[in-house]
């Protein structure tokens, strides 16, 4: 389980250090299912990408989009490395920092600490670096989203 209520650096250095590179996300999916299941919602998995339903009794239903996967690299660079206000490492923006975010969204709801206007999913999907299909269109062609009104992708794109 992840100690979600560790500082963002933390919990993005933890998830640096698991290897999760494209058809190989087992590990760090297991790692965030356990996560998930300490907290109030419904967990859905399907292969190694899972969507956390929470409901506020709203009208409607906001996701936070990441994907768990990383692009192959050298197996040295699952190190984290934080210097200079700054931390490095397989995945650290493309996108182990947006699932951290997403996670640490997850730990303020709990504690009451954000008021939600709307229901919150929260998904985590596997293969993202990978072929189509992918994750996401498994959960799509599931219907495991068609809740949702409106999605935010923490991918860093830059718009």
């Amino acid at each position: 389980m992840i100690d979600l209520s560790k500082d963002l650096v933390e919990i993005l250095a933890h998830l640096i250090s698991i290897e999760s590179e494209t058809d190989n996300e087992k590990e760090i999916c297991d790692l965030i299912e356990r996560t998930l299941n300490h907290y109030d919602g419904k967990v859905i998995r399907e292969g190694n990408s899972l969507v956390l339903n929470l409901n506020y009794n709203k009208d409607k239903t906001i996701a936070l989009v990441g994907h768990i996967d990383t692009v192959p690299v050298n197996k040295s660079s699952t190190k984290p490395i934080i210097k200079d206000g700054e931390i490095w490492g397989r995945g650290a923006c493309d996108m182990k920092a947006g699932v951290a975010a997403i996670l640490k969204v997850l730990y303020h709801l709990n504690k009451g600490e954000i008021t939600p206007n709307y229901n919150v999913c929260m998904v985590f999907y596997e293969g993202e670096e990978g072929s189509i299909p992918n994750g996401i269109n498994i959960l799509l062609d599931n219907n495991h989203l068609d809740h949702v009104d409106f999605a935010y992708i923490l991918e860093p794109t830059e718009g």
